[in-house]
């Protein structure tokens, strides 16, 4: 096991606590324009559907790449905690 492996495996978890940050404010949005939608009383526009959209397809890549990272960081502490590079 190396440092650099450790410094690696570190570096990624870093990352996927920004990806689970990002991932959370991203579902607040969505709630939040749900509930806005349901508790008001006006019709959603056409900037409302976009925004949704936005927000939706944002999310999603969102919680594929932490998908990815997550795959990639079992392996990856497979790696250090059995020794091999």
């Amino acid at each position: 096991m190396s440092q650099h492996s450790l410094n690696r495996l570190r570096d990624a978890e870093s990352d996927k606590a920004v990806f689970d940050n990002l991932l959370w404010c991203l579902l607040g949005g969505l709630i939040g324009f749900f509930t806005n939608v349901v508790t008001g009383d006006r019709s959603v526009d056409a900037p409302g559907y976009v925004f949704l959209t936005f927000i939706a397809v944002t999310t999603i890549a969102t919680f594929t790449m932490r998908r990815r990272l997550v795959r990639r960081l079992t392996q990856a502490r497979k790696r250090v905690h059995h020794g091999g590079d």
